[in-house]
């Protein structure tokens, strides 16, 4: 069965470029992302900035055979953009404790749906 998950974390204010830039080389990197999902068994990855008048959120949606095993499993000190993606995201998150997790109430998904968005 496939699990899903979906955080919020709040963004230092002065590092909301930083984070931007870190997300556009990793998807300059597609082949070592898609080997550290696959490595961890990790099927959806998608990252989001929400702005609001509390500040920019960092929003993360995952789906993963088992979110624990996938989230104890990261990063793998042997693979430098999980190293690179967890430095970032230690240095531009305000409060690494502060992380706001949504409880899933529905997750289905079309059996016609593409691998990977147009």
């Amino acid at each position: 069965m496939v699990e899903v998950a979906l955080t919020s974390q709040r963004v230092e204010p002065e590092k909301v470029s930083t984070l931007r830039e870190w997300i556009d080389d990793r998807r300059d990197r597609e082949a070592e992302v898609a080997e550290s999902l696959r490595e961890r068994n990790v099927y959806t990855e998608t990252a989001f900035l929400r702005e609001t008048d509390d500040g920019t959120f960092l929003v993360y949606y995952v789906e993963a055979q088992d979110i624990e095993a996938a989230q104890a499993a990261f990063p793998n000190p042997d693979r430098e953009i999980d190293r690179r993606h967890w430095e970032v995201l230690s240095d531009v998150l305000d409060d690494a404790g502060a992380r706001e997790a949504a409880d899933p109430l529905h997750h289905a998904t079309s059996p016609e749906r593409p691998a990977r968005p147009e």
